[in-house]
């Protein structure tokens, strides 16, 4: 039909014996025509019977309908409801197991009233199994209690990168608010998982660059039982109740000493330098980098100052780490030393080892890896690695970043005079390395 009126408009059109309006009325209804015939052709690639859009077909569900659970078995928990912000993110914490004796702190609990009977069942399968396995998680930790012999049960509480034990008592944080001891926990475990997540994204990493992912952290009220910890869980027998095992198992453990570390943020400060320690152990091998005071101490006070902009010696194998020095300024320190010609050379600084750094080397064995760091955050890691390959840390360091130390040293010095400030409190941070 279509290609008949085509015709018949041709011949009408080269007669001259049509007008303008029925020319145009012809051209309408062709391309009605037209469109009729593309909506009514089959979809490309549709099977016979295929419709657009075809809605899928509700899921059919056996038996009665409940209308207390909108018929899934299940209601969701109020006590979770009210720990939700918290507990988000969390795989296992015995706050909530504990003090939910009716869901164990499960988002959910099965609808004793459903009136479908088969769904209620499932649901309650589903809640049995997942109560086995919290209950198992909860009566494992409770020995680390029993060996020790606390005086209450601890807190604990499992991240996807991290488990804790915790007896740290309520305290005000940075924000001015005041944490109870759960609240407390969570405050930190958030702060971890995001350091974690921090420390892969600038070095450009991955879970699977590393040998494996779980640090367990020991963080207790009292000395003594921080002192059974290190010799229990870090094979570490310390009388001060504090020890690093890096590598496997990767733990740290330390206790709430108000005297040598005051504040929230002073204790914010060695979890961060001492979790850094662990993170870059377990990459690539077992191995850590106490060997080398710029990769071991360096890079643990980049990232104190990333977070809290200061700085300070917050490990316990350092030879003078009970100073207690503390400063803002450690871009004004490099600095002066640079323009006086008074700092310790890279080659100079690269054979010491963390454990004999001295606390007025540590803002140059930061400084060199801020520099490394501003050059690329990649070959830090690098860097790393070689030398936890038990490689000379000069050959590393030639390794990752292909430059003689001379050379390296001397971009170094001019970088510091244009970039370090005398006046500024706190070391500025790279834009391209803020992601916060």
């Amino acid at each position: 039909m279509r290609r008949q009126l085509s015709e018949q408009i041709d011949r009408r059109t080269l007669r001259g014996g049509v007008g303008l309006r029925s020319l145009l009325s012809a051209v309408t209804v062709l391309s009605c025509l037209a469109a009729l015939q593309v909506m009514a052709a089959p979809l490309e690639g549709a099977q016979d019977g295929d419709q657009l859009d075809k809605p899928a077909p509700p899921t059919k569900i056996e038996g009665p309908l409940c209308p207390h659970c909108k018929t899934t078995g299940k209601l969701p928990n109020p006590f979770y409801e009210k720990v939700h912000d918290l507990e988000e993110n969390v795989l296992y914490c015995s706050y909530c197991i504990e003090k939910d004796k009716n869901g164990l702190g499960l988002p959910w609990l099965v609808c004793k009233r459903c009136r479908n009977k088969a769904l209620k069942a499932k649901a309650q399968v589903e809640f049995d199994a997942k109560a086995a396995e919290l209950k198992a998680w909860l009566a494992e930790r409770r020995k680390i209690d029993a060996k020790l012999d606390v005086d209450e049960p601890l807190l604990h509480l499992q991240t996807k990168h991290f488990v804790w034990a915790w007896s740290v008592p309520g305290f005000k944080a940075k924000d001015k608010k005041y944490y109870k001891p759960h609240e407390g926990l969570h405050l930190y475990a958030d702060r971890m998982e995001k350091f974690h997540s921090d420390f892969q994204r600038v070095h450009k990493i991955t879970d699977a660059d590393n040998i494996h992912n779980l640090h367990q952290l020991f963080f207790l009220e009292r000395q003594r039982h921080g002192t059974v910890a290190c010799r229990e869980y870090a094979f570490m027998p310390t009388p001060n109740g504090r020890a690093s095992r890096q590598g496997t198992p990767s733990v740290y453990v330390t206790w709430y000493d108000r005297n040598k570390r005051p504040t929230d943020e002073d204790f914010y400060m060695e979890l961060l330098h001492n979790v850094n320690h662990l993170f870059t152990a377990v990459y690539k091998n077992s191995w850590w980098l106490h060997e080398c005071g710029i990769a071991y101490e360096g890079g643990s006070h980049w990232w104190e100052i990333y977070y809290t902009k200061r700085a300070g010696t917050r490990c316990f194998v350092e030879s003078d780490s009970e100073s207690g020095w503390v400063s803002k300024k450690w871009q004004a320190v490099v600095k002066k030393a640079v323009l006086a010609g008074q700092h310790p050379s890279l080659a100079e600084i690269l054979t010491i080892p963390g454990t004999s750094l001295k606390t007025g080397l540590h803002p140059f064995a930061w400084s060199y890896i801020d520099f490394m760091m501003h050059k690329d955050p990649a070959k830090v890691m690098q860097f790393y690695y070689v030398i936890k390959l038990k490689k000379h840390p000069r050959e590393a360091f030639r390794n990752a970043f292909n430059y003689s130390i001379p050379a390296f040293q001397a971009e170094w010095e001019a970088w510091v005079i244009e970039t370090y400030s005398i006046q500024e409190d706190s070391p500025a941070i790279p834009k391209r390395l803020r992601f916060r």
